[in-house]
């Protein structure tokens, strides 16, 4: 506002270029005036006086002489001729002793021409005197004093004086025609708006106006100033509707990114599964937890939950009951938890408890969460039960910081889910981390032994129970590493998945089996060979293209390759397993079901894959022929499988009777130490060589030779010769 006030009375009420103008070139001038009669005055004073002093040297020259000769009044009669001159008023003339000899003055009265001029200016301004000093012959005998008045300078000083001093009088006048006018056009409308300007900074109020001023030519400015005025008010009014308008959309947009914030915090925070705290809410609760600092008496118990019948639901009846269950093991443990716990859900199947409370009763919390399995989840008819697994950590007395306290009770967990281990709830024990040390140990000799080939395939035989033909043989990972001899099969393959060596393991081990059956298909003799094949190598995209090239290059016919399916592949069956499962059988290569009747082999496998064999869990086949209960799921499986196009393989086949009572029953092969303990390859292909009759293209064990009373191997060795199930 007070920029466009100034703009209008810069633009509109300052005089420009007329009184003001001219009173300064009348103020200048005049002074120039002045300092010119200045000038003027002193030098006609200088000229008058140059006169009187040509006039005084051809006197003095006669006055000198007047004063050498004793003539009386010569001296007086040659002064008395410079008063002659109408200027002189005084003449005196002194001897050499400075005594007056002659003292003359003019005895006229100044003139009336004399202008008015002379008589107001002090006689001192217009006169002056001159000296001169007397000789005659080199000595100097007197001296002359005249003093001259000039009242003529007046005249030409009077009139000049005059004129400057009427310049001066019309800047003086001009000056103040100028302040009033300014006064009145400025001063007076300043005050005006610097009490406006006052009132409005006050109030805020725009709608004030300038009142009227009173003079001349001032009401144009007030009309320009309350038009301005009114401008300003309008403009405020648009800008005070535009700051509220505004004011109140940054409000909304606040509120809406608020409630962004709040839904991504949510998301952040949150199970999109369970709608409970997740891993995230997780480990930043146990970090404020830890840095509280619980007193002595005090601890803070790490509970991690693992429903381990979720995945089977999630295999048999899908991804959609699985979820109902994970859901329905939320509302479970969050209705038994103690009032001092808090519940975290951390993906899939897992879940974790904080609690805070006495470290002996810590164990307690632990055995309340299997509670969660006391209200069954019922699907289609079916009760599925959850069975929990637990692994937990207490702070301080296990770990002191969080790191190491989610470590040790995930580590207790995986200790409590392990395929042997008999322990719902596991507490961690720095035992624990022996094994784990161990287990990092092992997997070091494992790689080692993988870089450097130190491994072998065994094989077993697969024998018709018919006519006693060896229908293939399965091959097995013997370890030849010195560090590797006193671990089993079932130690090391699970390790080697978890390390991801498992495909090279496999790739090796099938590139091993085919470079063995190459020479034997050159000698005539060819027979199939099943290889267990891990979860991480069926998921490679392009294994069957791998298997392909291998088999062309040694010249051996996919047919005589079998791949046998391993439990932790139908845990985690996909499309592109299920892709190259159906690309393999393609090419002509078998696939086995391995282990049927437990773990994760069903129904549903033999209808979606393109199974060829079913091979019956040696669990079922050692309680034979005593146990009822096992012959009946033998019976049935062998059945079912018959109608459903399969052959009905029985591992673990041990005793005489064991084969004459699958051989009656109607199983189709049987594999198993009774038949053939596994060998090195070298032994297998010396056998074969003589014994394959290559006329009908198979092999024939006698069985009635073989020696009942044959001991049985002992667990340990079992285990050397048999492939685990990663």
């Amino acid at each position: 506002m007070r920029t466009e006030i100034k703009t209008l009375l810069r633009k509109r009420y300052v005089p420009r270029g007329s009184a003001a103008t001219f009173a300064g070139a009348c103020m200048v001038f005049g002074l120039v005036v002045i300092a010119a009669s200045i000038a003027i005055f002193s030098m006609e004073t200088r000229r008058a006086a140059e006169q009187a002093q040509r006039t005084l040297d051809v006197i003095s020259s006669r006055i000198s002489e007047s004063l050498a000769t004793p003539e009386v009044g010569a001296v007086e009669k040659n002064a008395s001729r410079i008063l002659n001159d109408s200027r002189v008023l005084r003449v005196v003339v002194a001897d050499a002793s400075a005594k007056a000899v002659v003292d003359l003055q003019s005895k006229r009265e100044t003139p009336p021409t004399v202008s008015m001029f002379a008589s107001l200016l002090p006689q001192s301004s217009l006169s002056f005197d001159l000296e001169r000093s007397l000789a005659k012959d080199g000595k100097t005998v007197g001296s002359l004093s005249v003093h001259y008045f000039v009242p003529e300078l007046a005249e030409s000083l009077g009139w000049v004086m005059l004129i400057a001093l009427a310049l001066v009088a019309v800047t003086i006048f001009l000056a103040w025609l100028t302040y009033r006018r300014l006064h009145d056009a400025v001063v007076i409308p300043a005050n005006a708006i610097q009490q406006l300007s006052d009132e409005i900074t006050r109030t805020g109020n725009l709608s004030v106006r300038l009142p009227q001023l009173g003079a001349d030519g001032q009401g144009r400015f007030e009309e320009s100033m309350n038009n301005l005025l009114s401008q300003l008010d309008s403009q405020e009014k648009k800008k005070s509707v535009y700051r509220a308008l505004l004011a109140r959309e940054i409000g909304k947009r606040t509120n809406a990114l608020a409630a962004t914030n709040e839904q991504l915090r949510q998301l952040a925070y949150t199970s999109s599964e369970t709608s409970l705290p997740n891993k995230a809410a997780f480990l930043d609760r146990m970090h404020k937890l830890v840095a509280a600092a619980p007193t002595d008496s005090k601890s803070v118990g790490v509970f991690v939950v693992r429903m381990t019948r979720v995945r089977y639901a999630n295999e048999t009846f899908g991804f959609d009951v699985g979820d109902l269950m994970i859901d329905a093991a939320a509302r479970n443990l969050s209705a038994i938890l103690a009032p001092s716990s808090e519940l975290f859900h951390l993906g899939g199947a897992e879940f974790a408890v904080f609690n805070t409370g006495e470290y002996k009763a810590m164990q307690t919390v632990a055995t309340d969460l299997l509670r969660v399995d006391d209200v069954a989840f019922v699907y289609r008819g079916a009760s599925l039960t959850l069975q929990p697994k637990i692994g937990y950590a207490v702070f301080p007395s296990d770990a002191t910081n969080v790191d190491d306290l989610t470590r040790f009770a995930m580590l207790a967990l995986n200790t409590a889910t392990t395929a042997n281990s008999a322990s719902t709830v596991v507490h961690f024990d720095p035992i624990l981390l022996e094994k784990a040390d161990e287990v990092s140990q092992i997997e070091a000799s494992i790689r080692r032994a993988v870089d450097g080939g130190l491994f072998e395939p065994f094989f077993q035989a697969r024998v018709d129970t018919r006519t006693g033909q060896v229908n293939g043989l399965e091959a097995f990972v013997r370890w030849t590493s010195p560090e590797l001899v006193n671990y089993t099969n079932y130690d090391l393959i699970p390790i080697a998945a978890r390390s991801l060596l498992a495909t090279e393991v496999d790739m090796r081990m099938m590139a091993k089996v085919v470079q063995w059956l190459a020479p034997l298909a050159v000698d005539g003799i060819r027979i199939p060979v099943a290889i267990n094949v891990s979860a991480q190598t069926l998921q490679r995209s392009s294994l069957p293209q791998e298997i392909a090239a291998l088999v062309r290059t040694h010249s051996v016919k996919p047919a005589q390759l079998e791949i046998e399916l391993v439990e932790a592949v139908l845990v985690g069956i996909n499309d592109r397993v299920t892709q190259n499962l159906r690309a393999l059988s393609g090419m002509g290569i078998g696939l086995l079901l391995g282990n049927f009747g437990s773990g994760h082999a069903s129904l549903r496998h033999l209808r979606e894959l393109p199974i060829s064999i079913v091979k019956i869990d040696r669990a079922f086949i050692a309680g034979l022929p005593d146990d009822a209960i096992a012959l009946a799921i033998v019976e049935s499986t062998i059945k079912l499988s018959r109608r459903l196009g399969k052959r009905v393989v029985a591992e673990g086949v041990e005793t005489y009777a064991q084969w004459e009572l699958l051989r009656a029953i109607g199983c189709d092969e049987v594999q198993g130490y009774f038949l053939m303990r596994p060998l090195p390859g070298a032994k297998v292909a010396e056998m074969l060589r003589l014994q394959f009759d290559t006329s009908v293209g198979h092999m024939t064990l006698n069985i009635a030779s073989l020696n009942e009373s044959v001991p049985c191997p002992g667990s340990h060795e079992a285990a050397l010769d048999s492939n685990a199930k990663p």
